[in-house]
This record gives C-alpha cells, sequence and structure tokens, in this order.
C-alpha cells in the first residue's frame, strides 16, 4: 500500500491491569481485616489505596489512549469491573484506615 500502511486490529481496555488493581486492593482489604489493629493494617491501606490508584490511573491513561484508535472494542462487563474495582478500592482504603487508627489509638 503506497505512502504506508494502517493498521485496522482492534484495540480494547487494558483488561490486566484492571484486573491487578482488583487484586491489589483485594489484598489491602485482606491485610486490613486480617490484621484488624495492627500495624500491618496501614500496609493494606497503602496497597489499596495509593498502589490501587496509581494502577487504576495507568489503566485510565492507557485505555483513553486506545479509545482513539480507529477500532475500539469494549465488552460489556468492563463497567461493571470498573464499578467492582472501585467499590474494594473505597472498602480497602476505609477497613486499612480504621485497623490502622485502632492501632495507634491503644499506643
Amino acid at each position: 500500500m503506497p505512502g504506508g500502511s494502517t493498521s485496522t486490529a482492534p484495540a480494547g481496555p487494558p483488561t490486566l491491569l484492571i484486573a491487578l488493581t482488583g487484586l491489589v486492593a483485594a489484598i489491602g482489604i485482606a491485610l486490613g481485616a486480617v490484621f484488624w489493629g495492627q500495624w500491618i493494617a496501614g500496609i493494606g491501606w497503602l496497597l489499596a489505596g495509593p498502589v490501587a490508584i496509581c494502577i487504576l490511573a495507568m489503566f485510565i491513561s492507557t485505555d483513553t489512549s486506545r479509545r482513539a484508535q480507529p477500532i475500539y472494542l469494549r465488552p460489556g462487563w468492563m463497567s461493571a469491573a470498573y464499578t467492582a474495582v472501585m467499590i474494594l478500592i473505597v472498602a480497602g482504603v476505609i477497613v486499612g484506615a480504621l485497623g490502622f487508627a485502632f492501632w495507634v489509638g491503644r499506643r
């Protein structure tokens, strides 16, 4: 094809990043719940909060770039996955923060 070729391969959302975000947030919830009232709950907050939010930001940035492609296919379950990840992040931040706060309060 003269003038170069254009790729018409369909692009989609970076599902690995949204899955990784959910996994990190779930680990944060687990740490906050299992180590409730101990300093390790703060690590749960760190994972479910700043770390998960940074990975989510990478997901949003990559997804936005892929939406600019000529063909973008978004699976129907992606909105539900995004909502579930947001709920996990919020729950993880709350559980981790409270667990760590109870530890600080007893000191």
